[in-house]
């Protein structure tokens, strides 16, 4: 009988621990591809701070079997004339095989490499037409949402430590984006979310 209810115990216990862990994950997608039958999931978007020109979203991805890292970065860029077409179709690519580095609370780092290359949509906004504009120059804002495939061991280590640094390989170089002590715990809880 002893046995019986320590079993019951454990058992509710764990019932209770998964309900409260479900509590706290937050998506912006959770549906069934009506044609696979897969199921899709994305976190909210955390934002993390990035330079006075950036803002940047972190999400955690589940599609099927499939997990990843999505980084959405928008860049706005004040010009003095107005942009032409081709300027804005290469304002920010991330060629194919890419990498983003992320080192995390435990000073290990993961390296993870994507798999198509990326373009940013941009869109132009007139001079005085832009909030808080109050300048005469035209404000370009650029959109760019990479999907980064994790592996088992990789999605093991978000879900294990938290993100302290990024570094993304983009068309103009590398760029650095510090995680704040809170959002590397809401991260991490995200991964766990769709472990």
């Amino acid at each position: 009988m002893k046995k019986l209810t320590a079993v019951t115990t454990a058992i509710s216990l764990l019932l209770v621990c998964a309900t409260a862990n479900a509590a706290k994950c937050k998506f912006e997608t959770d549906t069934t591809n009506a044609l696979t039958g897969e199921k899709v999931q994305w976190t909210k978007w955390e934002d993390f701070k990035l330079f006075n020109t950036q803002v940047g979203y972190l999400a955690a991805v589940a599609e099927g079997e499939r997990r990843y890292l999505a980084l959405q970065v928008v860049t706005f860029d004040h010009r003095p004339d107005r942009p032409a077409k081709e300027d804005l179709d290469t304002a920010v690519v991330i060629p194919a095989g890419s990498k983003l580095m992320l080192l995390l609370t435990d000073d290990s780092v993961v390296e993870v490499h994507t798999d198509e290359e990326i373009i940013g949509d941009s869109e132009i906004h007139a001079p005085g037409t832009w909030e808080n504009d109050m300048t005469s120059d035209f404000m370009v804002k650029t959109f760019t949402v990479v999907k980064y495939p994790l592996s088992a061991d990789a999605l093991a280590a978000l879900t294990a430590n938290g993100l302290k640094t990024l570094r993304q390989t983009t068309s103009e170089g590398d760029r650095d984006y510090t995680i704040s002590e809170k959002r590397a715990d809401t991260l991490q809880e995200a991964f766990a979310c769709v472990q």
